[in-house]
C-alpha cells in the first residue's frame, strides 16, 4: 500500500501540468479511385479504391482526371472542386490524441521514456494513439475497467495523465487487401466497425465475425454497411493484420472511444 502510495505521488508530480486538456483529434476518410490505364473511364466499378485518412488540419485528397478519381465524375464532371463532396466521405471515423497538446510538448519519445514503457505512437501523420499492451495474458486496449485496477502500476500512470474522460479506448486494426495488387494502401479499422462488418471464410463460406480466436477476419473494402457480407462492385477483400497470433487479435493501436 505505501508502494502505491509512494508511486501515486510520484506520478502526480511528474504530470501536474501534463494532463491531457486539448480536444481530440478526429480522423475522416473517403475514397478515391485508381484508374491505372491510359484509357478513360468513368464507371468506378472498374477501377481500384484507395482509402485516404485527413485530420482537420489536413486536406481531403482531390482528383486527378483521368488517373484518380475522389468526387462524382457522373455528377460534377471531370473536373474537380473544394466544394464537391467526396467519395464515401466518413466524417469521424475515430478519435487520436491531439499532437498539439502539452502533454506531448517533449515529444512522444520523452514521454514513453518518462513513462518507462512503450505507451504512445503516431498513427501515420494523423496524430498519437495508445498502443496496446499485454495484461493476463492478453493484449488489450484501456478501459474504465483497467484504469480502476490497483494490480498494475501502468493503471495509475495512464489515469493520472489521460483522466477519466479519455481512459476508454477501443481497438484501431490496420487491413491490408489479399490480393497485394489490387491495392497497397493501408485502411484503419475500429472495434465499434469491425464487428459489423468483420467476416471469417472458412471452406469458401462467409461466416460473420471478427473474434481471432483460430479464424483470420475479412472485411470488404471499401465498406457497406447495409451488405457487409456481400461484395459490391468496386470493392476489395481485405484481411486485418496480425502480427503475434498467440495473445493478440490484430489490434494495431487504441484510440479514444467514441
Amino acid at each position: 500500500m505505501k508502494k502505491q502510495v509512494i508511486l501515486s505521488l510520484l506520478f502526480a508530480t511528474l504530470f501536474t501540468t501534463k494532463v491531457f486538456s486539448v480536444l481530440p483529434q478526429p480522423v475522416s476518410s473517403h475514397t478515391c479511385f485508381i484508374n491505372p490505364s491510359s484509357v478513360e473511364t468513368t464507371d468506378l466499378t472498374k477501377l481500384i479504391p484507395q482509402t485516404f485518412y485527413y485530420n482537420p488540419e489536413q486536406s481531403p485528397q482531390m482528383s486527378s482526371w483521368p488517373n484518380l478519381i475522389c468526387h462524382d465524375v457522373n455528377l460534377y464532371g471531370k473536373q474537380d472542386s473544394i466544394f464537391y463532396p467526396r467519395i464515401n466521405f466518413n466524417q469521424f471515423d475515430f478519435f487520436l490524441f491531439n499532437k498539439a497538446d502539452p502533454v506531448f510538448d517533449e515529444g512522444i519519445e520523452a514521454l514513453n521514456t518518462k513513462l518507462g514503457w512503450e505507451a504512445f505512437g503516431a498513427v501515420g501523420k494523423l496524430g498519437y494513439a495508445l498502443k496496446p499492451f499485454s495484461y493476463r495474458g492478453r493484449v488489450i486496449c484501456p478501459d474504465f475497467s483497467f484504469i480502476n485496477n490497483d494490480e498494475d502500476p501502468r493503471a495509475r500512470q495512464l489515469e493520472e495523465i489521460l483522466g477519466y474522460y479519455y481512459s476508454q479506448t477501443e481497438a484501431l486494426y490496420e487491413a491490408k487487401p489479399v490480393d497485394p495488387s489490387q491495392n497497397q494502401l493501408t485502411v484503419y479499422i475500429p472495434a465499434s466497425e469491425l464487428k459489423y462488418i468483420g467476416f471469417h471464410i472458412t471452406n469458401g463460406n462467409i461466416q460473420p465475425g471478427y473474434y481471432w480466436e483460430t479464424k483470420r477476419v475479412y472485411v470488404f473494402w471499401p465498406a457497406n454497411k447495409d451488405h457487409p457480407y456481400e461484395k459490391q462492385p468496386g470493392q476489395v477483400l481485405y484481411s486485418i493484420e496480425r502480427e503475434d497470433k498467440t495473445i493478440s487479435d490484430g489490434r494495431k493501436f487504441c484510440v479514444i472511444a467514441r
